[in-house]
């Protein structure tokens, strides 16, 4: 019986295939978090298996590819492109979660310097400079000057003051996000899609819970015209295949077809 070194080698070897194939298709999945290429690639890995085949001193995996930290929410790129993971935003907003607590939510650059491999600080830190400079840092990222230091934050931790009230006009015919329709159902899932898509790395692939929270529209009405929009060929879905430990909730948020539970939504290209 293989012991784990083996497996992790094997493991190693594979990640650097899938992690080439995602780079040839020229798309928004790449770079990678760690967690959904071990998925991609064997969705049966344990975790330490995965951390142990990323691990430096395996060099079936470190020759060839780069994970920012070893942590399976880390990004994950091929070493030639060291430059695109330390400008990605999937790298710097996984940088501002793990150093988020509960009583501070914004870092400096240098602390967030800290968190990455070796290998990837200087780089990181040249193109989250860059990024301020120029005005580039991703839609959901802010900064402010602290201390004399640029300090970042994520903006769903902004808290603003609220609206001020505005004097009675003439009613309007603007649409109510709880009045969604069948004839507006489309364009609301698409903005819904590209709401999650985004907060999750922008890998293409979303979850019907949280679709389903998003959308305030009864199971009947969702369920049939998500089936219009893949009938169209707009959006696929894929099941969970390899996960173990389903939650009641997603048991619920599924969509059953032959006998497999589909759970996540595609955008098809």
């Amino acid at each position: 019986m293989a012991g784990k070194g083996s497996a992790a080698a094997v493991l190693a070897e594979k990640m650097v295939q899938r992690l080439r194939a995602l780079r040839a298709l020229v798309s928004d999945s790449y770079p990678v978090t760690l967690k959904r290429l071990a998925e991609l690639t064997d969705p049966t890995a344990a975790t330490k298996v995965i951390l142990d085949a990323v691990n430096p001193q395996r060099k079936a995996f470190s020759q060839h590819a780069l994970v920012a930290r070893k942590d399976l929410l880390a990004p994950v790129a091929l070493k030639e492109d060291e430059q695109l993971l330390a400008a990605s935003p999937l790298l710097l907003e996984f940088l501002l979660e793990t150093t988020r607590t509960a009583s501070s939510h914004a870092a400096s650059v240098a602390k967030l310097k800290g968190k990455v491999t070796t290998k990837l600080k200087d780089s990181f830190q040249k193109a989250i400079q860059r990024h301020i400079d120029e005005g580039t840092l991703p839609p959901t990222v802010g900064w402010v000057m602290m201390n004399r230091a640029e300090t970042l934050f994520l903006l769903k931790d902004l808290h603003a003051g609220g609206r001020a009230t505005l004097p009675a006009g003439p009613a309007t015919s603007e649409p109510k996000v709880a009045a969604v329709g069948p004839p507006d159902f489309a364009k609301a899932f698409t903005v819904a899609f590209e709401q999650l898509d985004r907060r999750v790395g922008g890998h293409n692939f979303v979850s019907l819970v949280e679709l389903r929270r998003l959308l305030p529209v009864d199971r009947e009405q969702f369920d049939r015209e998500l089936r219009k929009l893949r009938l169209a060929g707009k959006y696929s879905l894929s099941g969970a295949e390899g996960r173990h430990g389903i939650s009641p909730e997603e048991r619920e948020a599924g969509i059953l077809e032959d006998g497999a539970l589909l759970l996540y939504v595609s955008r098809k290209s």
